[in-house]
């Protein structure tokens, strides 16, 4: 990009290069350099550092490309024409203009998200509103926003990779509803503080992982977030899902440790084959399920089954397969029939609805006041109750 014009609250006009960040004054002597500050504000210091103006520029996104205007709106820099980079410290915008080796400049921006899911972006007094197009993706947990420019010939794909904790917005009503907030590094005590809540997404457990994914569609596709955290389950407590921090390799947090609490019922209308768990919502609608990943064992209880569920409940990359198990249990009441010479067991789901398979597996019997068991209704030996299963499948 050719070096622009502006002219500072001195009344002098200068000439500023991205490239290095020099600037020339309007005799054509070479003044110092200029940078940015927390309100955005264009300085221009000498090169012993002290500030030989201030110059009240406009900064704003347009169509993907970041433009500055002067103080009166007329455009005097696209800075996307040279195919920039752009990257997040602290969740400050750093720019690198196209033709800078290693020269940067940031912005503080105030972060919002739309209804589209596409990124605001607000440089306060020194600015307007914009929106950045784009979409929400990442598999490590990070709140992470991609977008490219399309008008250009070889267009650079941008990531901007956000700081902060995922948490729940009302983890009474709505448990599966959860935001990431943090706060832009303004040197502020409170920062500019941000909350993104994704718009249209559907909140699962991936079975093959037990980690949580939040997913949406839009025209170009269907887009995730994976949660990567430790699962726990209780028949009394609900669903614990741990996230960890995490840290970026200068050891800084960029996903702060949160524990999201998720109570509802557990429902085996499957058949077993999987855990599903129906989360309690108080706001209205049907409550969403969750289907967890794992293994079931199964042993006579005193009114039913005693079901252990074994599952991936976190990730460990130095274990022998990376995976660490638990094993919750849990009772369910139920009735074991005979029908046409087969034994079915059948139990009422959290809705009500009255459940029934065939028992497959070798079922050992026995007589009551003998063998401690459980009564086959409709069974054609008198007395005859279930004892114990080995090798039970459904």
């Amino acid at each position: 990009m050719k070096p622009f014009q502006l002219t500072g609250l001195d009344g002098n006009t200068y000439t500023l290069n991205d490239a290095d960040g020099s600037v020339i004054a309007s005799s054509g002597d070479p003044v110092g350099t200029w940078s940015t500050d927390s309100t955005n504000t264009i300085i221009i210091n000498k090169p012993d550092g002290t500030t030989i103006t201030t110059i009240n520029a406009k900064w704003s996104f347009n169509a993907n490309q970041l433009c500055l205007a002067d103080s009166a709106g007329n455009l005097v820099a696209n800075f996307g024409l040279d195919n920039p980079e752009y990257s997040l410290l602290k969740n400050v915008l750093v720019v690198t203009p196209g033709d800078s080796a290693t020269w940067t400049f940031s912005l503080y921006c105030k972060w919002s998200l739309d209804a589209s899911n596409n990124l605001g972006v607000n440089f306060g007094s020194g600015g307007t509103g914009s929106t950045i197009t784009g979409y929400v993706q990442n598999s490590t947990t990070q709140f992470v926003f991609w977008f490219v420019d399309s008008s250009l010939a070889l267009p650079t794909q941008q990531m901007l990779g956000f700081n902060g904790a995922w948490v729940q917005a009302d983890a009474a009503n709505d448990p599966l509803k959860l935001v990431f907030q943090g706060k832009v590094d303004d040197g502020s005590a409170g920062g500019l503080p941000f909350k993104f809540s994704l718009a249209n997404t559907t909140t699962t457990i991936n079975p093959d992982t037990n980690n949580l994914e939040l997913s949406y569609s839009d025209a170009n596709g269907v887009h995730k977030m994976i949660l990567q955290g430790s699962l726990a389950i209780s028949s009394s407590a609900g669903i614990t899902f741990s996230i960890s921090d995490q840290t970026d390799d200068s050891g800084g947090v960029v996903v702060e440790k949160r524990d999201l609490k998720i109570a509802g019922t557990f429902d085996f209308s499957s058949g077993f084959t999987s855990l599903q768990f129906n989360v309690s919502q108080t706001i209205g609608g049907p409550s969403p399920s969750l289907t967890i990943g794992g293994a079931f064992q199964a042993q006579l209880g005193t009114t039913g089954l005693q079901i252990n569920f074994t599952y991936q409940s976190s990730q460990c990359p130095t274990c022998g397969n990376g995976r660490i198990s638990s094993t919750m249990t849990l009772a369910v009441n139920g009735t074991f029939t005979w029908s046409a010479g087969k034994i079915y067991f059948s139990y009422s789901d959290s809705a009500g609805n009255v459940r029934q398979f065939e028992v497959k597996a070798e079922i050992h019997f026995g007589k009551i006041g003998i063998d401690t068991g459980i009564l086959i209704k409709n069974d054609p030996i008198a007395g005859r109750c279930v004892t114990a299963f080995a090798g039970i499948s459904w």
